[in-house]
Protein backbone atom coordinates (compact mmCIF):
# COMPACT_ATOMS: atom_id res chain seq x y z
CA UNK A 1 0.00 0.00 0.00
CA UNK A 2 2.95 2.34 -0.54
CA UNK A 3 1.82 3.75 -3.29
CA UNK A 4 -1.81 5.00 -1.82
CA UNK A 5 -1.53 7.74 0.87
CA UNK A 6 -5.37 8.98 2.57
CA UNK A 7 -5.06 12.65 2.65
CA UNK A 8 -7.20 14.68 5.13
CA UNK A 9 -8.45 17.43 3.26
CA UNK A 10 -9.69 21.19 4.46
CA UNK A 11 -11.05 24.57 3.01
CA UNK A 12 -6.99 24.90 2.35
CA UNK A 13 -6.70 21.95 -0.33
CA UNK A 14 -9.85 20.96 -1.29
CA UNK A 15 -9.94 22.89 -4.61
CA UNK A 16 -7.11 20.90 -6.03
CA UNK A 17 -8.52 17.81 -5.34
CA UNK A 18 -10.95 15.60 -7.70
CA UNK A 19 -14.08 13.38 -6.54
CA UNK A 20 -16.78 11.17 -8.06
CA UNK A 21 -14.53 11.30 -11.34
CA UNK A 22 -14.68 15.28 -11.28
CA UNK A 23 -11.25 16.55 -11.67
CA UNK A 24 -12.14 19.74 -13.90
CA UNK A 25 -11.92 22.49 -10.93
CA UNK A 26 -13.93 25.01 -13.20
CA UNK A 27 -16.83 22.70 -13.85
CA UNK A 28 -19.83 23.62 -11.81
CA UNK A 29 -20.43 20.40 -10.24
CA UNK A 30 -16.80 20.52 -9.30
CA UNK A 31 -17.26 24.14 -7.60
CA UNK A 32 -20.74 23.77 -6.01
CA UNK A 33 -19.57 20.59 -3.99
CA UNK A 34 -16.43 22.51 -3.11
CA UNK A 35 -18.25 25.43 -2.00
CA UNK A 36 -20.44 22.75 -0.16
CA UNK A 37 -17.43 21.16 1.69
CA UNK A 38 -15.87 24.84 2.64
CA UNK A 39 -19.31 25.21 4.95
CA UNK A 40 -19.12 21.98 6.11
CA UNK A 41 -15.60 21.43 7.60
CA UNK A 42 -16.81 23.50 10.46
CA UNK A 43 -19.41 21.33 11.40
CA UNK A 44 -16.86 18.63 11.78
CA UNK A 45 -17.40 17.16 8.43
CA UNK A 46 -14.29 15.02 7.16
CA UNK A 47 -13.72 14.55 3.54
CA UNK A 48 -10.59 12.20 2.48
CA UNK A 49 -8.91 11.64 -0.73
CA UNK A 50 -7.36 8.34 -1.44
CA UNK A 51 -3.86 9.43 -3.59
CA UNK A 52 -1.74 7.34 -6.11
CA UNK A 53 1.49 8.11 -6.80
CA UNK A 54 0.50 7.10 -10.15
CA UNK A 55 -2.85 7.78 -10.82
CA UNK A 56 -3.68 10.57 -8.43
CA UNK A 57 -6.77 10.85 -7.19
CA UNK A 58 -8.60 7.02 -7.31
CA UNK A 59 -10.93 7.50 -4.14
CA UNK A 60 -12.76 9.07 -1.47
CA UNK A 61 -14.90 8.31 2.00
CA UNK A 62 -16.93 11.48 3.45
CA UNK A 63 -18.57 11.37 6.54
CA UNK A 64 -19.95 13.74 9.10
CA UNK A 65 -21.40 13.71 13.13
CA UNK A 66 -24.57 11.83 13.24
CA UNK A 67 -26.57 15.69 14.21
CA UNK A 68 -24.47 17.05 11.14
CA UNK A 69 -25.46 14.06 8.66
CA UNK A 70 -27.16 14.73 4.89
CA UNK A 71 -29.12 11.59 5.64
CA UNK A 72 -32.64 10.83 7.26
CA UNK A 73 -31.07 9.17 10.25
CA UNK A 74 -31.72 9.87 13.83
CA UNK A 75 -27.63 9.00 14.90
CA UNK A 76 -26.77 11.15 17.49
CA UNK A 77 -22.85 10.27 19.14
CA UNK A 78 -22.22 8.42 15.38
CA UNK A 79 -20.08 9.53 12.25
CA UNK A 80 -22.61 8.43 9.46
CA UNK A 81 -20.71 7.63 6.15
CA UNK A 82 -22.46 9.79 3.61
CA UNK A 83 -20.28 8.20 0.60
CA UNK A 84 -17.53 5.66 -0.18
CA UNK A 85 -15.89 4.91 -3.34
CA UNK A 86 -12.98 4.10 -4.98
CA UNK A 87 -12.98 4.14 -9.27
CA UNK A 88 -13.48 1.34 -11.41
CA UNK A 89 -10.09 -0.15 -12.07
CA UNK A 90 -8.45 0.18 -8.45
CA UNK A 91 -11.16 -1.91 -6.91
CA UNK A 92 -10.70 -4.78 -5.62
CA UNK A 93 -6.95 -4.30 -4.03
CA UNK A 94 -8.68 -3.24 -0.42
CA UNK A 95 -8.53 -0.07 -0.90
CA UNK A 96 -12.35 0.28 0.30
CA UNK A 97 -11.41 -1.01 3.33
CA UNK A 98 -8.28 0.99 3.93
CA UNK A 99 -10.85 4.29 3.86
CA UNK A 100 -12.87 2.53 5.92
CA UNK A 101 -10.53 1.74 8.65
CA UNK A 102 -9.67 5.31 8.62
CA UNK A 103 -13.38 6.48 9.35
CA UNK A 104 -13.11 3.79 12.32
CA UNK A 105 -10.09 4.98 13.51
CA UNK A 106 -11.82 8.69 14.01
CA UNK A 107 -14.80 7.06 15.75
CA UNK A 108 -12.45 5.95 18.66
CA UNK A 109 -10.22 8.72 19.02
CA UNK A 110 -13.94 10.78 18.97
CA UNK A 111 -15.33 8.06 21.39
CA UNK A 112 -18.20 7.82 19.21
CA UNK A 113 -20.99 5.01 20.12
CA UNK A 114 -19.94 3.42 16.38
CA UNK A 115 -20.41 4.50 12.48
CA UNK A 116 -23.88 4.33 10.67
CA UNK A 117 -23.73 4.18 6.78
CA UNK A 118 -26.86 4.45 4.34
CA UNK A 119 -26.21 1.47 1.60
CA UNK A 120 -28.40 1.30 -1.72
CA UNK A 121 -28.81 -2.08 -4.23
CA UNK A 122 -28.83 0.71 -6.58
CA UNK A 123 -25.45 1.97 -8.23
CA UNK A 124 -25.82 5.08 -6.61
CA UNK A 125 -24.53 3.97 -3.13
CA UNK A 126 -22.11 2.00 -2.22
CA UNK A 127 -23.41 -1.79 -1.17
CA UNK A 128 -23.97 -3.32 1.50
CA UNK A 129 -21.69 -6.45 1.19
CA UNK A 130 -18.87 -4.37 1.55
CA UNK A 131 -20.12 -3.01 4.76
CA UNK A 132 -20.83 -6.25 6.52
CA UNK A 133 -18.17 -8.14 5.83
CA UNK A 134 -16.24 -5.04 7.78
CA UNK A 135 -18.82 -6.02 10.68
CA UNK A 136 -21.37 -3.61 10.33
CA UNK A 137 -25.15 -5.05 10.32
CA UNK A 138 -28.19 -4.10 8.99
CA UNK A 139 -30.55 -2.30 11.97
CA UNK A 140 -33.53 -0.78 8.99
CA UNK A 141 -34.82 -1.40 6.08
CA UNK A 142 -36.27 0.57 3.91
CA UNK A 143 -35.59 -0.43 0.30
CA UNK A 144 -33.76 -0.59 -1.70
CA UNK A 145 -32.11 1.54 1.09
CA UNK A 146 -30.59 -0.22 3.94
CA UNK A 147 -29.14 1.56 7.33
CA UNK A 148 -26.22 -0.39 8.26
CA UNK A 149 -24.21 0.12 12.11
CA UNK A 150 -20.66 -0.77 14.01
CA UNK A 151 -21.23 0.23 16.96
CA UNK A 152 -17.89 1.02 19.16
CA UNK A 153 -20.27 0.87 22.54
CA UNK A 154 -22.92 -2.30 23.03
CA UNK A 155 -25.45 -0.36 24.83
CA UNK A 156 -25.26 2.59 22.61
CA UNK A 157 -29.31 2.76 20.80
CA UNK A 158 -29.30 1.68 16.74
CA UNK A 159 -29.97 4.60 15.04
CA UNK A 160 -33.13 4.78 12.98
CA UNK A 161 -34.54 6.38 9.67
CA UNK A 162 -36.85 9.48 10.53
CA UNK A 163 -37.96 9.49 6.96
CA UNK A 164 -41.18 11.56 7.08
CA UNK A 165 -42.78 12.31 3.86
CA UNK A 166 -46.48 13.61 4.63
CA UNK A 167 -45.24 17.22 5.50
CA UNK A 168 -43.07 17.92 2.91
CA UNK A 169 -45.14 16.18 -0.35
CA UNK A 170 -48.23 18.62 1.17
CA UNK A 171 -45.88 21.59 1.10
CA UNK A 172 -45.34 20.87 -2.76
CA UNK A 173 -48.33 19.42 -4.10
CA UNK A 174 -49.19 21.23 -7.52
CA UNK A 175 -46.39 20.86 -10.11
CA UNK A 176 -43.18 19.88 -10.78
CA UNK A 177 -40.59 20.44 -7.57
CA UNK A 178 -36.97 19.33 -7.63
CA UNK A 179 -35.50 18.97 -4.18
CA UNK A 180 -31.60 18.89 -4.64
CA UNK A 181 -28.51 19.83 -2.47
CA UNK A 182 -24.65 20.35 -3.52
CA UNK A 183 -23.47 17.53 -1.74
CA UNK A 184 -23.39 15.61 -5.12
CA UNK A 185 -21.21 17.08 -7.98
CA UNK A 186 -23.41 14.93 -10.38
CA UNK A 187 -26.34 16.72 -9.42
CA UNK A 188 -26.55 20.28 -10.78
CA UNK A 189 -26.27 18.98 -14.16
CA UNK A 190 -29.00 16.47 -13.19
CA UNK A 191 -30.78 19.69 -12.04
CA UNK A 192 -30.41 21.79 -15.33
CA UNK A 193 -31.29 18.52 -17.64
CA UNK A 194 -33.97 17.38 -16.10
CA UNK A 195 -35.01 21.06 -15.83
CA UNK A 196 -34.65 21.49 -19.63
CA UNK A 197 -36.35 18.07 -20.54
CA UNK A 198 -39.53 19.04 -18.40
CA UNK A 199 -40.14 22.31 -19.92
CA UNK A 200 -39.87 20.70 -23.32
CA UNK A 201 -42.65 18.63 -21.59
CA UNK A 202 -44.53 22.07 -21.04
CA UNK A 203 -44.05 22.52 -17.17
CA UNK A 204 -41.82 25.03 -15.60
CA UNK A 205 -39.99 23.24 -12.78
CA UNK A 206 -39.80 24.79 -9.21
CA UNK A 207 -36.37 23.77 -8.10
CA UNK A 208 -35.25 23.64 -4.62
CA UNK A 209 -31.70 23.81 -2.94
CA UNK A 210 -31.26 21.76 0.20
CA UNK A 211 -28.98 23.89 1.71
CA UNK A 212 -28.42 22.00 5.35
CA UNK A 213 -28.35 18.95 7.41
CA UNK A 214 -31.74 19.56 8.83
CA UNK A 215 -33.17 20.45 5.46
CA UNK A 216 -31.74 17.16 4.19
CA UNK A 217 -33.17 15.25 6.78
CA UNK A 218 -36.59 16.16 5.85
CA UNK A 219 -36.23 14.75 2.37
CA UNK A 220 -38.89 11.97 1.59
CA UNK A 221 -36.23 8.86 0.88
CA UNK A 222 -33.52 7.73 2.76
CA UNK A 223 -30.90 8.79 0.22
CA UNK A 224 -31.54 12.46 1.79
CA UNK A 225 -30.01 14.90 -1.33
CA UNK A 226 -32.68 14.83 -3.98
CA UNK A 227 -35.68 14.21 -4.89
CA UNK A 228 -37.93 14.74 -7.71
CA UNK A 229 -41.93 16.05 -6.46
CA UNK A 230 -45.22 15.73 -9.01
CA UNK A 231 -47.88 17.29 -7.79
CA UNK A 232 -47.63 16.11 -4.06
CA UNK A 233 -45.91 12.78 -5.03
CA UNK A 234 -42.59 11.10 -4.82
CA UNK A 235 -41.60 10.43 -8.58
CA UNK A 236 -37.76 9.92 -8.66
CA UNK A 237 -35.66 10.11 -4.96
CA UNK A 238 -32.26 9.79 -6.58
CA UNK A 239 -30.29 11.82 -9.27
CA UNK A 240 -32.02 10.36 -12.95
CA UNK A 241 -30.95 11.26 -16.53
CA UNK A 242 -33.65 13.47 -18.58
CA UNK A 243 -34.39 10.40 -20.47
CA UNK A 244 -35.34 8.30 -17.57
CA UNK A 245 -37.21 11.80 -16.31
CA UNK A 246 -39.01 11.62 -19.33
CA UNK A 247 -39.81 7.62 -19.04
CA UNK A 248 -41.06 8.57 -16.12
CA UNK A 249 -43.35 11.32 -16.64
CA UNK A 250 -44.67 10.01 -19.48
CA UNK A 251 -46.54 7.06 -17.51
CA UNK A 252 -48.25 10.06 -15.23
CA UNK A 253 -51.34 11.00 -16.79
CA UNK A 254 -50.11 14.74 -17.99
CA UNK A 255 -52.68 16.91 -18.16
CA UNK A 256 -53.54 17.25 -22.37
CA UNK A 257 -52.48 20.64 -22.63
CA UNK A 258 -49.22 20.03 -21.28
CA UNK A 259 -48.89 17.30 -24.09
CA UNK A 260 -49.55 19.23 -26.53
CA UNK A 261 -47.18 21.89 -25.97
CA UNK A 262 -44.39 18.91 -26.60
CA UNK A 263 -41.67 20.73 -29.43
CA UNK A 264 -39.34 18.36 -29.86
CA UNK A 265 -36.03 19.25 -31.61
CA UNK A 266 -36.68 17.80 -35.04
CA UNK A 267 -32.89 17.80 -37.34
CA UNK A 268 -33.71 17.90 -41.11
CA UNK A 269 -31.40 14.87 -42.89
CA UNK A 270 -30.16 16.34 -46.08
CA UNK A 271 -27.78 15.40 -49.24
CA UNK A 272 -24.86 17.80 -47.21
CA UNK A 273 -25.60 16.07 -43.99
CA UNK A 274 -26.65 12.63 -44.29
CA UNK A 275 -23.64 10.78 -43.46
CA UNK A 276 -22.62 13.32 -40.92
CA UNK A 277 -26.50 12.65 -38.91
CA UNK A 278 -26.96 9.03 -40.16
CA UNK A 279 -30.65 8.10 -40.94
CA UNK A 280 -31.91 6.58 -37.80
CA UNK A 281 -31.59 3.03 -38.84
CA UNK A 282 -27.94 1.34 -38.05
CA UNK A 283 -27.05 4.77 -36.49
CA UNK A 284 -24.56 1.96 -34.63
CA UNK A 285 -23.56 0.49 -37.88
CA UNK A 286 -21.98 2.52 -40.39
CA UNK A 287 -19.81 0.05 -42.33
CA UNK A 288 -21.85 -2.76 -42.76
CA UNK A 289 -23.09 -3.29 -46.31
CA UNK A 290 -26.90 -2.59 -45.59
CA UNK A 291 -25.71 1.38 -44.35
CA UNK A 292 -23.93 1.80 -47.07
CA UNK A 293 -26.31 0.75 -49.68
CA UNK A 294 -29.29 3.07 -47.75
CA UNK A 295 -27.01 5.70 -47.71
CA UNK A 296 -26.32 5.61 -51.78
CA UNK A 297 -30.17 5.02 -52.05
CA UNK A 298 -31.02 7.71 -50.00
CA UNK A 299 -28.45 9.87 -51.79
CA UNK A 300 -30.27 9.41 -55.13
CA UNK A 301 -33.75 10.07 -53.65
CA UNK A 302 -33.12 13.46 -52.56
CA UNK A 303 -33.18 14.80 -55.74
CA UNK A 304 -37.12 13.24 -56.24
CA UNK A 305 -38.67 15.04 -53.06
CA UNK A 306 -38.16 12.12 -50.17
CA UNK A 307 -37.47 13.57 -46.68
CA UNK A 308 -36.11 12.38 -43.76
CA UNK A 309 -36.60 14.03 -40.25
CA UNK A 310 -35.02 12.82 -37.06
CA UNK A 311 -35.64 13.82 -32.93
CA UNK A 312 -32.55 15.04 -31.90
CA UNK A 313 -30.82 13.00 -29.03
CA UNK A 314 -32.02 11.94 -26.51
CA UNK A 315 -34.86 11.28 -27.91
CA UNK A 316 -35.09 8.79 -30.65
CA UNK A 317 -37.60 8.56 -33.46
CA UNK A 318 -37.90 9.10 -37.48
CA UNK A 319 -40.06 9.59 -40.19
CA UNK A 320 -39.49 9.27 -44.16
CA UNK A 321 -41.36 10.60 -46.59
CA UNK A 322 -41.88 11.03 -50.33
CA UNK A 323 -44.28 12.72 -53.30
CA UNK A 324 -46.51 9.49 -54.56
CA UNK A 325 -44.94 9.36 -58.05
CA UNK A 326 -41.94 8.37 -56.20
CA UNK A 327 -43.43 6.15 -53.42
CA UNK A 328 -41.16 2.99 -52.82
CA UNK A 329 -44.62 0.89 -51.98
CA UNK A 330 -47.11 -0.89 -54.42
CA UNK A 331 -49.64 1.91 -54.49
CA UNK A 332 -50.62 4.45 -57.04
CA UNK A 333 -50.55 7.66 -55.05
CA UNK A 334 -49.88 10.54 -57.07
CA UNK A 335 -50.49 14.17 -55.81
CA UNK A 336 -50.39 12.32 -52.24
CA UNK A 337 -47.37 12.67 -49.50
CA UNK A 338 -46.37 9.12 -48.57
CA UNK A 339 -44.73 7.90 -45.66
CA UNK A 340 -42.50 5.22 -46.06
CA UNK A 341 -41.77 4.48 -42.39
CA UNK A 342 -42.37 6.67 -38.84
CA UNK A 343 -40.53 4.98 -35.92
CA UNK A 344 -40.47 6.41 -31.87
CA UNK A 345 -38.84 3.97 -30.45
CA UNK A 346 -38.01 2.88 -26.46
CA UNK A 347 -38.21 5.81 -24.14
CA UNK A 348 -39.49 8.64 -26.53
CA UNK A 349 -42.44 6.81 -26.86
CA UNK A 350 -45.92 7.86 -25.07
CA UNK A 351 -44.70 11.94 -25.52
CA UNK A 352 -46.72 12.64 -28.55
CA UNK A 353 -43.18 13.09 -30.59
CA UNK A 354 -45.10 10.71 -33.49
CA UNK A 355 -47.46 12.85 -33.78
CA UNK A 356 -45.22 15.72 -33.68
CA UNK A 357 -43.50 14.04 -36.40
CA UNK A 358 -46.40 13.19 -38.31
CA UNK A 359 -47.79 16.49 -38.23
CA UNK A 360 -43.94 17.87 -40.33
CA UNK A 361 -45.40 15.57 -43.06
CA UNK A 362 -48.74 16.59 -43.48
CA UNK A 363 -47.79 20.66 -43.28
CA UNK A 364 -44.92 19.58 -46.00
CA UNK A 365 -48.26 18.16 -48.17
CA UNK A 366 -49.95 21.44 -47.60
CA UNK A 367 -47.68 23.67 -48.59
CA UNK A 368 -46.59 21.85 -51.76
CA UNK A 369 -50.52 21.68 -52.58
CA UNK A 370 -51.16 18.06 -52.41
CA UNK A 371 -54.03 15.96 -52.24
CA UNK A 372 -53.25 14.50 -48.61
CA UNK A 373 -50.78 12.07 -46.71
CA UNK A 374 -50.94 8.05 -47.11
CA UNK A 375 -49.39 5.45 -45.42
CA UNK A 376 -49.31 2.01 -45.85
CA UNK A 377 -50.24 0.04 -42.44
CA UNK A 378 -50.45 -3.46 -41.65
CA UNK A 379 -50.24 -5.51 -38.40
CA UNK A 380 -46.98 -6.37 -38.47
CA UNK A 381 -44.33 -4.76 -36.65
CA UNK A 382 -42.92 -2.21 -38.62
CA UNK A 383 -46.25 -0.88 -40.23
CA UNK A 384 -48.32 -1.44 -37.10
CA UNK A 385 -49.57 2.04 -37.26
CA UNK A 386 -53.60 1.37 -37.98
CA UNK A 387 -54.62 3.22 -34.82
CA UNK A 388 -52.65 5.75 -34.69
CA UNK A 389 -53.35 6.73 -38.20
CA UNK A 390 -57.28 6.57 -37.48
CA UNK A 391 -56.65 9.23 -34.41
CA UNK A 392 -55.27 11.65 -36.36
CA UNK A 393 -58.23 11.91 -39.19
CA UNK A 394 -56.86 8.94 -41.63
CA UNK A 395 -59.21 6.24 -43.16
CA UNK A 396 -59.03 3.29 -44.67
CA UNK A 397 -58.58 3.32 -48.46
CA UNK A 398 -58.17 -0.04 -50.06
CA UNK A 399 -56.82 -3.32 -48.54
CA UNK A 400 -54.53 -6.13 -49.85
CA UNK A 401 -53.98 -9.69 -48.33
CA UNK A 402 -53.18 -10.93 -45.89
CA UNK A 403 -54.42 -8.17 -43.29
CA UNK A 404 -52.73 -4.86 -44.95
CA UNK A 405 -54.44 -1.61 -45.30
CA UNK A 406 -53.68 1.94 -47.43
CA UNK A 407 -54.86 4.44 -45.35
CA UNK A 408 -54.99 7.97 -46.40
CA UNK A 409 -55.96 11.61 -45.00
CA UNK A 410 -57.28 13.76 -47.62
CA UNK A 411 -56.90 17.69 -47.59
CA UNK A 412 -60.21 18.17 -49.94
CA UNK A 413 -62.05 16.30 -52.37
CA UNK A 414 -59.80 14.09 -54.43
CA UNK A 415 -59.61 10.79 -55.82
CA UNK A 416 -58.56 7.89 -53.32
CA UNK A 417 -54.76 6.78 -53.59
CA UNK A 418 -55.15 2.54 -54.40
CA UNK A 419 -53.08 -0.32 -54.55
CA UNK A 420 -51.11 -1.77 -56.92
CA UNK A 421 -52.89 -4.98 -57.04
CA UNK A 422 -52.22 -8.03 -59.32
CA UNK A 423 -50.43 -9.72 -56.71
CA UNK A 424 -51.32 -13.75 -57.47
CA UNK A 425 -50.63 -13.02 -61.20
CA UNK A 426 -47.01 -11.02 -59.83
CA UNK A 427 -45.76 -13.82 -57.46
CA UNK A 428 -46.60 -16.76 -60.77
CA UNK A 429 -43.90 -14.99 -62.87
CA UNK A 430 -41.36 -16.49 -59.95
CA UNK A 431 -42.67 -20.40 -60.03
CA UNK A 432 -39.03 -21.95 -59.22
CA UNK A 433 -37.12 -21.83 -55.87
CA UNK A 434 -37.48 -19.09 -53.83
CA UNK A 435 -37.23 -15.84 -55.09
CA UNK A 436 -35.99 -12.23 -53.41
CA UNK A 437 -37.55 -8.91 -54.69
CA UNK A 438 -35.35 -6.36 -52.68
CA UNK A 439 -34.44 -2.28 -52.87
CA UNK A 440 -31.66 -0.57 -50.42
CA UNK A 441 -34.80 0.93 -49.01
CA UNK A 442 -34.23 -0.50 -45.77
CA UNK A 443 -30.63 -1.30 -44.20
CA UNK A 444 -31.96 -4.54 -42.64
CA UNK A 445 -32.57 -5.79 -45.88
CA UNK A 446 -28.75 -7.00 -46.75
CA UNK A 447 -29.00 -9.60 -43.13
CA UNK A 448 -32.80 -10.51 -44.03
CA UNK A 449 -32.02 -11.15 -47.23
CA UNK A 450 -28.36 -13.18 -46.59
CA UNK A 451 -30.34 -15.11 -43.83
CA UNK A 452 -32.90 -16.45 -46.45
CA UNK A 453 -30.10 -17.67 -49.35
CA UNK A 454 -28.33 -19.50 -46.78
CA UNK A 455 -31.62 -21.33 -45.76
CA UNK A 456 -32.49 -22.02 -49.01
CA UNK A 457 -28.54 -23.04 -49.53
CA UNK A 458 -29.19 -25.69 -46.91
CA UNK A 459 -32.19 -26.89 -47.30
CA UNK A 460 -31.12 -27.47 -51.36
CA UNK A 461 -33.70 -24.75 -52.79
CA UNK A 462 -32.97 -23.10 -56.35
CA UNK A 463 -32.40 -19.01 -55.26
CA UNK A 464 -32.17 -15.81 -56.82
CA UNK A 465 -32.28 -11.61 -56.13
CA UNK A 466 -33.97 -9.24 -57.97
CA UNK A 467 -33.11 -6.08 -57.63
CA UNK A 468 -35.55 -2.92 -57.48
CA UNK A 469 -33.95 0.16 -58.51
CA UNK A 470 -36.60 2.46 -59.01
CA UNK A 471 -40.25 3.10 -57.76
CA UNK A 472 -41.94 1.95 -61.11
CA UNK A 473 -40.37 -1.12 -60.96
CA UNK A 474 -41.55 -1.47 -57.16
CA UNK A 475 -45.24 -1.14 -58.49
CA UNK A 476 -44.96 -2.58 -61.40
CA UNK A 477 -42.90 -6.16 -60.20
CA UNK A 478 -43.66 -6.27 -56.73
CA UNK A 479 -46.30 -8.93 -55.87
CA UNK A 480 -46.77 -7.52 -52.28
CA UNK A 481 -47.96 -4.01 -50.91
CA UNK A 482 -44.74 -3.25 -49.13
CA UNK A 483 -42.89 -3.18 -52.26
CA UNK A 484 -39.66 -2.76 -51.26
CA UNK A 485 -39.01 -6.32 -50.29
CA UNK A 486 -41.00 -9.63 -50.92
CA UNK A 487 -40.42 -13.31 -50.72
CA UNK A 488 -41.57 -15.56 -53.19
CA UNK A 489 -41.69 -19.31 -52.68
CA UNK A 490 -42.60 -21.40 -55.77
CA UNK A 491 -44.65 -19.09 -57.21
CA UNK A 492 -46.81 -17.92 -53.38
CA UNK A 493 -45.34 -14.97 -51.31
CA UNK A 494 -44.22 -15.66 -47.92
CA UNK A 495 -46.16 -13.36 -45.62
CA UNK A 496 -43.70 -12.20 -42.90
CA UNK A 497 -44.45 -9.96 -40.20
CA UNK A 498 -40.73 -8.19 -39.99
CA UNK A 499 -37.36 -8.80 -41.76
CA UNK A 500 -36.16 -10.48 -39.04
CA UNK A 501 -38.63 -12.86 -39.01
CA UNK A 502 -38.26 -13.95 -43.12
CA UNK A 503 -35.94 -17.00 -42.28
CA UNK A 504 -38.34 -18.28 -39.51
CA UNK A 505 -41.10 -17.38 -42.40
CA UNK A 506 -39.58 -19.43 -45.12
CA UNK A 507 -38.83 -22.73 -42.38
CA UNK A 508 -42.62 -22.80 -41.87
CA UNK A 509 -43.28 -22.91 -45.11
CA UNK A 510 -44.50 -26.07 -46.93
CA UNK A 511 -42.75 -25.33 -49.67
CA UNK A 512 -39.55 -24.39 -47.32
CA UNK A 513 -39.72 -27.84 -45.76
Amino acid sequence: MTDYEIVDTNAENISSCSFCGYKDANSLGHRRKTDWLKERYAEGLRFKVLRSQRFGDIGMIEYALGNHAWRPVEAEGYLVIHCLMVNGKHKGKGLGTLLLDSCLRDARKSQCRGVAVVTSSDSLMARSDFFIKAGFVSVECSPPYELLVKKLKRAAPDPRFIVKKERLLKRHKKGLTILAADQCPMVPKCVADIAKMSRALGLEPKVVRVRSAKASRELPTPYGMFSILYDGKLIAGRPVSARRFSSIMSKIQLKPEAIARVKPEIIDVLPENVEQTGFFCHMSKRKTEGWKRKLLWLKARFAEGLKIKMLRLPERGFIEYVPGEYAWRAIRAKGYMVIHCLWVVGRSRGKGLASALLEECIQDAKRAGMKGVAMVASEGRYMKWKKFLLKHGFETVDTAPPSIELMALKFGQAPSPSFAKGWEKKARRYSKGLVILRSDQCPYFEDATQALLETAEKKGIPSRVIGLSTAKEVRALAPSPYGVMSVVLDGRVIPFPSHYQAREALLKHPGGK
